[in-house]
């Protein structure tokens, strides 16, 4: 499933193949159970922007007196954007954009489980929280809240879990919270009330600190020369602080910098970065493939959430593992070079890929082989046997 990167990548590809384009109509696949777009009468221009999980298309007129229309498309499994000439769509194409220069910007998605729905405004739903990307100190906040106002939101559940929440993590998939657990060192089914309650106390001093520094510029006037000193200690003893937590992120922050370090180096896993193609084993995609550290790794550990999704990590699974996980399923399309973790209650290690030499003699030699099949129809006595009874 796309994450926050693919989804700004997709905005991206939209805004560079429509910069410098105007379109004159929109139409949808018959297939296809969704509604149509109404776009703009006459010619239109088209622009995009991503939030998480979410992408806003805009369809402006080129006239004054016309009315914006406003695309709202969440991306599902397989969704994204593709363009090209209109007598090369693709055959999953569902959604098309037609440009004047004879190109067509079209929503593809094979499985159709993407979305599309128009909006009165540019408003973002509330349903979803604040991206941790482009509003991280809103998104911080808001999980700081939450924690705060809603205990029982958390009890008894693991991080692992929560971070799919895309009320309170937008954006936020199976590839990034594995990679953020891993930087953050928490194990994925720790608690998810300790490890947030732990971050809670951090933000409100961010907070506090702020509202200190507006406070001592409103009295700067009177007390400049003291301020000014005070101010001196203040940023060595923060630089000084930040050298020191340099190494090691909180959770939160690393919501903001992992996706930040996937678009920066214009990585890909479904579309985005310099890709304008979905990427499978092309370059791109092996690229994306390297900066991984342990999603779906050779080397690492798996288990299965609750919401019945793998979960890659290294270590210790967490203290709600017995209770959280569930069972692991062979069919899992998530790959299968890891082995996973055992999900009785009174084992939590992962199991030994191979035997040693001397325990595999042992076993050769105390094999017992298995009895041969007899048969349940015997063939009749010969007829000289019945003779000579």
């Amino acid at each position: 499933m796309p994450e926050l990167p693919e989804l700004h990548g997709m905005s991206q590809v939209i805004n560079s193949h429509a910069g410098g384009r105007t379109f004159f109509k929109c139409t949808k696949s018959p297939v296809h159970k969704l509604p149509g777009v109404q776009a703009p009468k006459g010619s239109f221009t088209i622009s995009a922007v991503s939030r998480g999980k979410e992408l806003m298309m805009t369809l402006t007129p080129v006239s004054s007196s016309g009315k914006s229309v406003y695309i709202l498309c969440n991306m599902g499994m397989t969704g994204f954007f593709d363009a090209c000439p209109a007598g090369a769509l693709h055959k999953h194409a569902h959604l098309c954009f037609y440009a004047s220069d004879g190109t067509v910007l079209s929503y593809v998605d094979q499985r159709r489980f993407g979305t599309w729905r128009c909006m009165s405004g540019p408003e973002w739903p509330s349903d979803r929280g604040p991206c941790p990307v482009k509003e991280h100190a809103a998104f911080r906040l808001a999980v700081v809240e939450a924690v705060r106002a809603r205990p029982g939101l958390f009890v008894g559940k693991p991080i692992c879990q929560v971070m799919h929440d895309q009320s309170l993590f937008n954006g936020i998939g199976n590839y990034l919270r594995a990679e953020i657990l891993l930087r953050a060192g928490v194990p994925p089914f720790a608690s998810a009330k300790d490890v947030l309650a732990k971050l809670a106390g951090s933000a409100e001093e961010a907070a506090g600190h702020n509202n200190k520094n507006s406070n001592s510029n409103k009295n700067s006037n009177s007390n400049s020369n003291s301020n000014k000193n005070k101010n001196k200690v203040s940023k060595n003893d923060s630089k000084n602080k930040n050298k020191n937590n340099s190494k090691k992120k909180d959770l939160l922050t690393l919501c903001r910098d992992v996706p930040r370090e996937v678009i920066s180096m214009k990585l890909s896993k479904y579309q985005g970065g310099t890709a304008a193609v979905p990427t499978s084993t092309l370059q791109e995609h092996q690229k994306f493939e390297r900066w991984l550290r342990v999603y779906s790794q050779a080397d690492a550990s798996w288990a299965v959430d609750k919401e019945g999704r793998r979960i890659w990590f290294r270590g210790p699974p967490g203290a709600l593992y017995a209770k959280c996980a569930k069972k692991t399923s062979s069919d899992d399309d998530e790959g299968s070079k890891a082995k996973a973790y055992k999900t009785t209650a009174s084992v939590l290690k992962k199991p030994a890929s191979k035997l040693s030499a001397p325990v595999a003699k042992r076993a050769a030699a105390t094999k017992v082989p298995k009895p041969t099949r007899k048969t349940l129809l015997k063939r009749p006595a010969a007829a000289s046997a019945r003779k000579k009874l």
